[in-house]
């Protein structure tokens, strides 16, 4: 029975850290620091990317047993777009376009909006904003569905973030320049 307690202990370390992790902006920032200041200087040079949102993709099998492919939310620059074909929307107001047409149509280097795609893939993020005006990158870090929040991890090189949401109570600073912020969704 000794034995068994060292691995109990362990496990619990173990679960502990995912579970804090997962819902921990300041404890993600400090293991992903070196990453993220890379990824927010190469956004800042770019420029040309305002913003990523990844939304969500994934397959199912229709009524027939077909296999669907789907991705919901999918932004660049604020214009919805999809890896797939371009499907019909019951919105003619909002145009969806496949990434590539996009990429092109914008002047924006394929290789450039790949490798962001894959940063952020890598890093788990959602997507992220950049102010041209601020230089500012918020990078869409967690949706706590049950609880209705989202949570933004913030560079800002002027060290004062601009965040704008009715009696929130402000960002929360990590270290100069680096912040998180809570909001309600």
């Amino acid at each position: 029975m000794k034995r068994l307690y060292p691995m109990i202990a362990a496990l619990l370390l173990v679960l502990a850290y995912f579970l804090y992790f997962e819902r921990n902006p300041t404890f993600y920032y400090w293991t992903h620091k070196n990453r993220l200041q890379v990824f927010a200087d190469d956004i800042t040079k770019y420029q040309k990317l305002t913003s990523i949102e990844l939304g969500y993709q994934g397959t199912y099998k229709d009524l027939n047993g077909n296999k669907v492919e789907y991705e919901d939310y999918h932004f660049i620059n604020g214009d919805l777009v999809t890896r797939f074909k371009p499907r019909s929307v019951q919105n003619p107001a909002q145009i969806e376009y496949s990434v590539p047409h996009f990429l092109i149509m914008n002047e924006i280097s394929p290789e450039k909006y790949y490798d962001f795609e894959s940063r952020l893939e890598t890093l788990h993020l959602r997507g992220f904003n950049f102010s041209s005006k601020t230089k500012q990158v918020n990078f869409h870090f967690k949706q706590l569905k049950s609880k209705g929040i989202a949570i933004d991890i913030i560079y800002s090189p002027t060290g004062k973030p601009e965040v704008s949401i009715h009696g929130d109570p402000g960002p929360f600073e990590i270290e100069p320049h680096w912040f998180s912020f809570e909001m309600p969704w």
